[in-house]
């Protein structure tokens, strides 16, 4: 509150002068109460009145009661009482009160003036300091100030509103906890320029809120320094620029996939000048000319780099655009600096100003070589595929529901139809019949409705009847429409020459019998099969006793007469299920399968093979008339107990056969300890 506020000094002198007065009278009353008129000291308690009122009612007033104390303590408190006679005493008292009193009046003028002047002082102040207060806190932008430890000493609402704790005052360097770790090194690099020198920097970081969330805010940091060079202070002031620097991040995110997109776009862009010259190009035209823009802008054009069959295309087209034309579109041969061609495709515009006058083009430029390669190499493709559709060697068959709709000359030859006979035709008619139709339709088609292809070897018929062999493969073309592709190449020749092959490669030539690598495979099929089945099987290993005398008395063609009869002995012997094989000369194998526990394994096997030997004793009739006997001595391993593979068997038979003539021939020997069975003598 200011100090005039308690004073009477505003009001009118009635008023004053009146309160003047009855302060006075309040005074002389004390006097008079307080002490005896003869203690003299009159003006004891008008100094208090007279400055109470000179404070009070102003200095008029105060003068008045000057005058009233003065005559008043004169004339009722110094001698003689109640008389106006001036004595030294009482003169000196009165003079004294007089001037102490102007002197206290002056004094109190004074300070009344410096009150006024000091309370008008003050509510400047206070007003300012309202309006400096006002004017920080209705900010929108981060205001502080930090003493020279760093600590905050000063924050506006809105920095305590953002950061907290971080703009506490009192705590150094407390602001570091809102700053972002990686932004900080960068903030107090800034901070650590500052000098007398250079009183302020500016810088922007990102600061994270109470919330958590993070906002880019721009700082304008001002250092104060006293006389000597010591920082006393600094003031920061920070906006906050979070929707401006997202602006600008999706401004460089724009600019750069715009730049991204015409840099290396799939094709060269580019504008010219009206003399032709580069006025831009991007980094693709860049690559097509192998020449840094550097060296292209406003130097050159596409001319300078355009083969010479092709200059008077471009440099027409260019003149129509020039000239009014607004699109063009041609093909030239490009020419690098390195010299590389490349056929390119130019789609240009022209740009034009209000008025219509020609300001640049607006081109692009395709690389096409590959394409115009693809084009030709097509070409010759189709040229290449009409000669083999309609060869004279593969067969080529289109089908619409299994219907000829195209055939070619090699499939009409290799069925025997003419042409035109097989289109509208159901393929039914090349099958042998209605299953093996329906066969291949059941394995073909679920591969071809995949997109797949079915490729077969088939057995198929001619319209005279005969029978024909075909590699045949097949491919979808449409699923909507049901139509298919098939190639089909005549193997028969082939196929009669892989039976041949395939008789000479596992079949014994004297005999017929399997050969020895036909057999190795066919035991393995059953070792197999023993195993899932749990069966026993008996490989039985037989070399003719007495065979050579045969050959060396009545020559090779007896010996093989001889072998063929062992060989049909042999299989008479045997069942559907076991195998009889020759392995060269006079041994050959018999292979017992689908047998039963090792006890019935043994008599199954001896009873079996007391026939065989019984026989071959039996007398053989030669081509000349002579009658010839042979007996046997047969080695047994068995499957599982002896051996689980192929050859181990027959090596562990061959040694049991080995004991077997050992023993006086025309004898059975298993290789395990089985019970010995009686010769068939």
């Amino acid at each position: 509150m200011p100090l005039r506020r308690l004073t009477l000094t505003s009001r009118p002198a009635v008023t004053r002068y009146a309160t003047a007065t009855a302060v006075f009278l309040a005074a002389l009353l004390v006097r008079f109460i307080a002490l005896p008129v003869e203690a003299r000291a009159g003006f004891l308690t008008f100094y208090p009145a007279m400055v109470l009122v000179l404070y009070l009612c102003g200095t008029g007033p105060g003068l008045w009661v000057l005058l009233l104390s003065t005559l008043s303590g004169f004339y009722f408190f110094y001698p003689p009482y109640s008389s106006w006679v001036i004595t030294p005493t009482s003169g000196l008292v009165a003079l004294s009160y007089v001037v102490s009193s102007l002197v206290i009046a002056a004094v109190m003028r004074t300070l009344q003036n410096t009150n006024l002047r000091l309370g008008d002082a003050l509510g400047r102040v206070a007003l300012s300091d309202a309006r400096w207060k006002a004017m920080v806190n209705d900010q929108s932008d981060i205001v502080a100030r930090f003493d020279a430890r760093g600590a905050v000493v000063l924050s506006n609402e809105i920095a305590q509103r953002l950061l907290g704790d971080a703009a506490r005052p009192g705590v150094p360097h407390s602001w570091r906890e809102a700053v972002h770790p990686e932004d900080l090194p960068k903030v107090l690099e800034q901070l650590a320029t500052l000098s007398p020198a250079k009183p302020s920097v500016r810088f922007d970081c990102r600061v994270r809120d109470l919330q958590g969330s993070l906002h880019w805010v721009d700082f304008v940091d001002h250092a104060f320094y006293d006389a000597s060079g010591q920082l006393l202070e600094i003031q920061s002031v920070g906006r906050d620029v979070s929707d401006r620097k997202l602006l600008e991040q999706n401004l460089r995110d724009a600019e750069s996939e715009l730049r991204d997109l015409y840099d290396n776009a799939p094709c060269g862009y580019y504008s010219l000048d009206i003399h032709g010259r580069f006025l831009r190009v991007n980094k693709v035209m860049e690559a097509l000319l192998e020449r840094p823009a550097t060296e292209l802008l406003h130097r050159c054009g596409p001319g300078d780099f355009t083969a010479p069959q092709s200059l008077p295309i471009f440099e027409s087209n260019f003149a129509s655009l020039r000239d009014g034309r607004e699109h063009s579109s041609y093909e030239l041969t490009l020419r690098s600096a390195s010299g590389n061609e490349r056929h390119v495709r130019v789609q240009a515009s022209a740009i034009r100003d209000a008025q219509g006058a020609f300001l640049r083009t607006r081109s692009a430029m395709l690389d096409i070589t590959e394409l115009t390669k693809t084009r030709h190499a097509l070409e010759a493709v189709v040229l290449e595929q009409n000669a083999m559709l309609n060869n004279d060697l593969v067969g080529i068959v289109k089908l619409q529901q299994r219907t000829a709709v195209w055939v070619n000359r090699a499939f009409a030859r290799i069925f025997g139809y003419e042409r035109e006979e097989l289109i509208g035709t159901s393929s039914r008619i090349i099958y042998q019949d209605d299953a093996s139709f329906e066969e291949v339709g059941r394995e073909a088609y679920p591969a071809l409705r995949k997109l797949g292809t079915h490729r077969a070897q088939a057995q198929l018929v001619k319209k005279s009847g005969e029978p024909v062999w075909v590699d045949m493969s097949g491919t979808m073309l449409s699923l909507e429409r049901q139509e298919s592709m098939w190639m089909m190449l005549d193997i028969t020749d082939a196929k009669i020459h892989e039976l041949q092959v395939e008789t000479m490669a596992y079949q014994d030539a004297l005999t017929g019998l399997p050969n020895r690598s036909l057999l190795l495979r066919l035991v393995e099929r059953e070792l197999t099969a023993r195993k899932r089945l749990g069966n026993e099987l008996a490989v039985c290993f037989i070399d003719l006793d007495d065979f050579k005398p045969i050959n060396d008395k009545h020559g090779h063609e007896a010996g093989d007469a001889v072998l063929k009869v062992v060989g049909q002995r042999l299989q008479q012997c045997v069942r559907g299920t076991d195998i009889v094989a020759r392995l060269g000369g006079d041994e050959f194998v018999v292979v017992l399968t689908h047998l039963g526990d090792l006890g019935g394994v043994a008599r199954a096997v001896t009873d079996t093979l007391q026939r065989h030997l019984e026989q071959l004793r039996k007398a053989i009739l030669l081509a000349d008339g002579t009658e010839v006997r042979v007996s046997a001595s047969i080695g047994v391993a068995l499957a599982p107990g002896d051996a689980e593979d192929v050859r181990d068997l027959l090596r562990c038979a061959d040694e049991a056969m080995y004991d077997a003539k050992g023993a006086g021939r025309n004898q059975i020997r298993f290789f395990g300890k089985i019970p010995e069975q009686p010769a068939g003598r």
